[in-house]
């Protein structure tokens, strides 16, 4: 089982990279005009990430990758090896909580806010006056005339 329970602490330390790690990919992306890190789907992955995390930390819920660990690692004999000190340390178990709710509330927050900036300069680049994500580059902005083109 203490094999099972490193694999957790590696997936729960994987995750909080992905949470961290995915904010300043984003920033940079729309930095420096990186197009894959900017893709609708790696900002809803993150957001998703970083919004259930706040969730779970705002309304008090244990962290169920660090509950199944320890549950695994109940009747493991002898310490967790080193690699499992650094993934606890990436994955900030341990943390004062009150210390994290705050940094988890403004970390979600400057997800949220580097994703949509990220959508606008998407819809500046494609040339779409909406923000709508169906106008690419060669396509005319949408102009909305009131009538719908019938006699």
């Amino acid at each position: 089982m203490a094999a099972l329970a490193d694999l957790v602490a590696l997936i729960h330390a994987l995750f909080s990279l992905f949470v961290v790690g995915g904010l300043v990919l984003l920033a940079a992306g729309l930095v420096l005009g990186w197009r894959r890190v900017r893709h609708p789907g790696f900002r809803l992955a993150h957001c998703g990430a970083v919004l259930f995390v706040a969730a779970r930390v705002w309304l008090g819920l244990p962290c169920p990758l660090s509950r199944l660990e320890d549950h695994l690692r109940a009747n493991a004999a002898g310490d967790p090896s080193a690699l499992v000190r650094q993934a606890h340390a990436a994955a900030f178990r341990g943390e004062d909580p009150e210390t994290f709710r705050t940094a988890v509330t403004l970390w979600a927050l400057a997800s949220v806010i580097v994703a949509r900036l990220s959508r606008r300069a998407d819809a500046r680049r494609s040339g779409s006056r909406d923000g709508s994500w169906n106008a690419g580059p060669g396509c005319p902005p949408r102009r909305w005339s009131g009538s719908t083109g019938r006699g």
